[in-house]
């Protein structure tokens, strides 16, 4: 008897050292297929971004909706950071909490403490049992698994670099922002090569080729973001030099405005028009109110895994 449970009990043990092995392999795995494919410019996958997660069926924005798109497959989880009171970066959309908790007021007026007091609201306006979360909660919980693309940073970028680094995330976090390469620089330093740099090139912004040479002389960025308004703009012009570089065109599929109206919308009844247009023009990266429709239309495609 003795034997048997000093047999179980090694047992156990190895079992569960190797299970955590087996998890510790399949998040590295993950993590280096999904930078392989955003530094393969011959690649035909499209990965597919979530915007502020999955909020159709969790709340905008929450530790449930990351989660989610982690099951599902999703590439890249848009989400939004804004300061708390005590500068602790959070994950809400908003300036104000009125929409999405049960709370009211400026998010920028709540120490943390008094901020986890509240609940998550999902999109119909129903109180969920959803705490929001902290920028570095929600980077545990996507360490190796997932890329985080963090709205809402452009101010925020000295905040937000100490806890990608005291949670081991710069690789995998994503930084979409229109500052030029010098400014660029000036903001992250030597981590400028760390993190997953896209520059947004928009209509409205001027002098873009130099803007443009001038990243991918410097730093050739995973992607640029694309802003298209209309076919005459300055954005759309500029997609055929960087389908032709080693960067990725990346889109947001939300905005009628962003994609000179192939957008979510219309691709919900027409796909082909709206993100099958997308794809035909080069994007590489599409970002989605809806990633489970998505990726079912680019998985029967064999544009995605």
């Amino acid at each position: 008897m003795q034997i048997s449970r000093n047999f179980t009990t090694k047992f156990c043990l190895v079992l569960g050292i190797l299970v955590f092995g087996v998890k510790i392999i399949y998040a590295q795995s993950r993590m280096d297929q999904l930078r392989a494919h955003l530094n393969n410019p011959k690649s035909n996958d499209v990965l597919v971004a979530a915007h502020r997660g999955d909020w159709f069926w969790a709340p905008e924005n929450s530790m449930q909706g990351f989660q989610n798109c982690i099951e599902m497959g999703v590439d890249i989880i848009e989400l939004d950071v804004r300061l708390s009171k005590d500068d602790v970066p959070v994950i809400i959309h908003d300036l104000t909490l009125d929409r999405t908790t049960t709370g009211k007021g400026n998010v920028a007026e709540w120490t943390l403490d008094s901020l986890k007091t509240l609940y998550l609201k999902d999109a119909t306006g129903v109180t969920t049992q959803e705490k929001i979360p902290t920028l570095e909660e929600v980077m545990n919980l996507t360490k190796g698994k997932i890329l985080i693309y963090l709205d809402k940073s452009v101010d925020k970028v000295e905040k937000l670099l100490p806890v990608l680094q005291k949670t081991g995330t710069l690789k995998q976090a994503m930084f979409v922002l229109d500052f030029p390469y010098a400014k660029a620089k000036e903001q992250f330093g030597n981590l400028l090569d760390s993190v997953l740099y896209v520059p947004v090139i928009a209509d409205g912004m001027t002098n873009l080729d130099t803007y443009i040479d001038e990243y991918l002389t410097k730093l050739q960025p995973v992607a640029f973001q694309f802003r298209m308004k209309s076919y005459d703009g300055a954005a759309y012009p500029q997609l055929q030099k960087i389908t032709a570089s080693t960067s990725k065109a990346f889109v947001a599929a939300t905005w009628a405005d962003h994609t000179i109206g192939h957008d979510d919308q219309l691709s919900r009844t027409k796909p082909d028009e709206g993100w099958g247009w997308l794809i035909a023009q080069g994007f590489k990266i599409l970002e989605t109110n809806r990633p489970q429709q998505l990726l079912a239309y680019l998985r029967a495609k064999q544009l995605h895994d």
